[in-house]
């Protein structure tokens, strides 16, 4: 088992500067997201205890190999993509998974780049 966070920050000059390759000028904040990767498995599950405070469907599980993305805004999409950009990375299916539980006192929607923190809500 390890734990890992990352801090969510804020973007004084708009959010979408850094993707068109405009300058950004970016600070971290105290604010973080947590993951605590709980165990290998043959496919992956992650859980957000922040989605489960909202009554949603709360666990997302799929497979180790190419998995795809949900439609709409379906929170486990962040997992997803960073397994596939590190399966194509390495040009081959990971073999193995894990189970992992994350929560985030980035509040959703505030503008304070939760996405930026790997939120997964």
């Amino acid at each position: 088992m390890f734990t890992a966070s990352a801090p969510g920050r804020v973007d004084f000059l708009n959010t979408h500067q850094d993707y068109k390759g405009l300058p950004v000028v970016p600070m971290t904040i105290n604010l973080r997201t947590y993951v605590a990767v709980i165990g290998e498995s043959d496919y992956f599950e992650v859980k957000s205890e922040d989605v489960c405070k909202e009554g949603q469907n709360c666990t997302d599980k799929f497979s180790s190999t190419e998995p795809p993305l949900l439609e709409g805004k379906w929170w486990g999409n962040h997992l997803r993509a960073v397994v596939g950009a590190v399966e194509e990375f390495l040009g081959e299916p990971l073999r193995r998974g894990f189970k992992a539980n994350t929560r985030s006192e980035v509040p959703v929607g505030s503008g304070s780049s939760s996405s930026a923190s790997a939120r997964f809500t």
